[in-house]
């Protein structure tokens, strides 16, 4: 019998895309590999570790999953579920002995952020978020955040009232097309 003790469902893929000049099939490509890519690792993954009576599956979600921000709809949508599916199976398969880790990076130096033209706070090296990572998996925590000062800027972003919002959102796009 094959066992496998942990799994990490990374992949993700970003773009910008405005909504008064959608494009579907990119707004359907970033759905598929941000949500859709995680469904098919629990498709294969939660038979063999109910069969082996344990396991562990981390998904990678992200802290754009908190609002919807201007230019990311697809990239913000897709997070958002992500971290509700992650939610469910946590709930859903404990009875299973199978553990459910969301990680939920900010912005992490990679190819992706690369291409992104708008500022990004709090960035930080792959290395030390695979650090952050590595010691959240060890001790089982439920949601991995970081860094910690996007994970504050992200708190105070989802309490923010709309009339509060909706305005800064407005100048951060006008600075962003």
């Amino acid at each position: 019998m094959r066992t496998i003790d942990i799994a990490i469902l990374n992949a993700g893929i970003s773009g910008r895309n405005w909504l008064d000049r959608l494009n579907i099939d990119e707004f359907k490509k970033i759905i598929e590999v941000n949500l859709l890519s995680i469904a098919y690792g629990f498709e294969f993954l939660v038979p063999v570790m109910k069969q082996q009576g344990y396991g562990t599956i981390a998904g990678v979600s992200s802290l754009a999953d908190a609002r919807g921000y201007p230019g990311s709809s697809a990239y913000t949508a897709s997070k958002a579920a992500a971290t509700r599916l992650l939610e469910s199976a946590r709930v859903e398969l404990k009875k299973h002995n199978i553990n459910i880790i969301t990680i939920k990076p900010g912005f992490v130096r990679t190819d992706m952020t690369a291409k992104n033209e708008f500022m990004m706070p709090f960035m930080i090296e792959p290395e030390k978020a695979a650090g952050i990572i590595r010691r959240g998996i060890e001790r089982n925590k439920k949601i991995i955040s970081f860094p910690l000062g996007r994970v504050v800027l992200t708190k105070i972003s989802a309490h923010l009232p709309n009339f509060i919002y909706d305005p800064l959102m407005r100048k951060l796009r006008a600075q962003t097309e």
